[in-house]
């Protein structure tokens, strides 16, 4: 790899889009190091066509190179979009898994397109994605710290991190809305299972489409009752209590838990 260092040095400088093309072609079938330092020199050279040949070719790097592609997101994120488009479904499924992988809850509002995907694989993708970054939320909640009156840096530090959380969640909340908002297009039940978990962020959002009477909405809803005891469905449990068509459900639920 050593002997190749300088050809990606040059590569990195050269303004020819073609160098794009040659890198991305590398990506796919070359070794380990080699291709980390392909990816590397694309994310360096910033080039929509080259960010492009990284999101099209994701499925081929390994765990080392994706990784430097997650430390990265903010130049991918300006091609995840225009990507969706490819009529490549590799390329749509990519999007998806890096959306997933990297955690990159500010882009799940192009999970959307993704659930309305002429494709049924990448509607079940989408459907998994918004879930498992939903799950991954809720288990990244920031704990309560202690006071640091004496450090400053230490209380700015951590206002920063409460406030990225918040707009994460707010983003992926707002992403959850609008897949429960376009259900029957989808009919993914895992959309409505983690809207039930963010009932009190969702408001109308939730409770319009799943207390229709009849409506497909609300047999997922029911169903998800009927069939698990996660706790956290208890926000959800709690404020389904007081409406009459869930009411059974719930009572069902919290006589079969075990604690």
């Amino acid at each position: 790899m050593a002997g190749y260092r300088p050809i990606f040095e040059m590569l990195l400088r050269e303004e020819n889009p073609a160098a794009d093309d040659a890198l991305a072609a590398v990506l796919i079938g070359g070794d380990p190091p080699t291709v980390r330092a392909a990816t590397e020199t694309l994310l360096a050279r910033n080039r929509p066509a080259g960010l492009q040949g990284i999101v099209a070719a994701y499925h081929h790097l390994d765990e080392a190179s994706r990784q430097i592609v997650h430390a990265r997101s903010d130049r991918l994120f300006r091609v995840l979009r225009e990507s969706l488009s490819s009529r490549n479904e590799q390329t749509r499924l990519n999007v998806l898994e890096i959306i997933r992988d990297g955690s990159f809850y500010r882009a799940s509002y192009l999970i959307e397109t993704c659930l309305q995907d002429r494709v049924p694989a990448v509607r079940q993708a989408a459907a998994d994605t918004l879930y498992e970054l939903a799950e991954k939320l809720l288990q990244e909640v920031p704990a309560p710290g202690e006071p640091l009156p004496g450090d400053p840096d230490a209380i700015r530090a951590r206002m920063l991190e409460l406030e990225s959380h918040a707009e994460d969640r707010r983003q992926l909340v707002s992403a959850i809305g609008e897949a429960i908002t376009c259900y029957n297009a989808h009919l993914q039940p895992k959309v409505i299972e983690a809207g039930m978990w963010f009932a009190d962020d969702l408001g109308i959002k939730l409770w319009t489409p799943i207390s229709t009477p009849g409506s497909r909405a609300m047999r997922a809803a029911i169903a998800i009752l009927e069939n698990s005891d996660d706790p956290r469905l208890a926000p959800f449990a709690m404020a389904a209590m007081q409406r009459a068509e869930f009411r059974p459900y719930v009572v069902k639920m919290l006589g079969s838990c075990s604690d």
